[in-house]
């Protein structure tokens, strides 16, 4: 299994609900933004671009790797998957819509719309993540553009922060 494919399925069980330390959701109240330049066409509704605060935020642990994934209250949020041993800093996102492998890669989901999986999965094309805290407690900012699975001429851009993302065990 690719790292890709282990990442929609973390991004589908996060987005099912993150929870902090206790399993009471860890509500951070940074905004995230996703800007949608193709807004109206499948995946992801209009009501997208605009910026909306993160719900609930969480770390999961995933091999080698992290998975943070932030999401909105509802049935959307981003993912964003790194090497378990990255140090606080600033690295690239790489594109994971046209590269099989990516160290630090980024996803945007919204599940409201009947479409499948595929149809409502946004994959980063480039961006950034600066991790401000790692360790149990992740915090950070990123932003990234992302291709739809189903339709890589759809794109949007994501911006918005993390705070005491607690380490899942």
């Amino acid at each position: 299994m690719t790292k890709q494919m282990l990442a929609v399925l973390i991004v589908t069980l996060a987005l099912a609900g993150c929870t902090g330390a206790g399993g009471a959701p860890s509500s951070n109240g940074a905004p995230v933004s996703a800007g949608n330049s193709n807004a109206g066409q499948g995946g992801i509704p209009d009501a997208i671009d605009k910026t909306y605060a993160t719900a609930s935020v969480g770390a999961f642990p995933l091999v080698d790797e992290i998975a943070v994934s932030a999401n909105d209250g509802t049935v959307g949020g981003v993912s964003i998957q790194f090497p378990s041993d990255t140090p606080p800093g600033t690295y690239p996102i790489a594109d994971c819509v046209n590269n099989a492998v990516c160290d630090i890669f980024a996803e945007y989901a919204h599940f409201q719309d009947g479409g499948g999986l595929s149809s409502s999965t946004y994959r980063s094309l480039k961006g950034t993540l600066t991790l401000t805290a790692a360790g149990t407690n992740f915090s950070g900012a990123f932003e990234f553009t992302a291709a739809n699975l189903a339709d890589h001429s759809k794109t949007i851009k994501v911006a918005g922060s993390f705070t005491d993302a607690s380490l899942q065990q």
